[in-house]
């Protein structure tokens, strides 16, 4: 599913646009909260913040 809605196919009311501002999937998660709509999937997702810089 979640390979689906990175590629186009699926549009998911949040994940489509978290896509969209720029996070990218790292994974899933199972059991990660337990819910019927969801099955209790959930995506890793993650936003890198262009002003950070490790260094300083």
């Amino acid at each position: 599913y979640v390979d689906r809605v990175v590629a186009g196919e699926f549009f998911d009311s949040t994940l489509t646009v978290q896509l969209r501002n720029g996070f990218a999937v790292h994974g899933v998660l199972q059991d990660y909260f337990p819910d019927s709509e969801t099955g209790g999937w959930a995506s890793l997702i993650v936003w890198e913040n262009p002003e950070y810089n490790k260094n300083s």
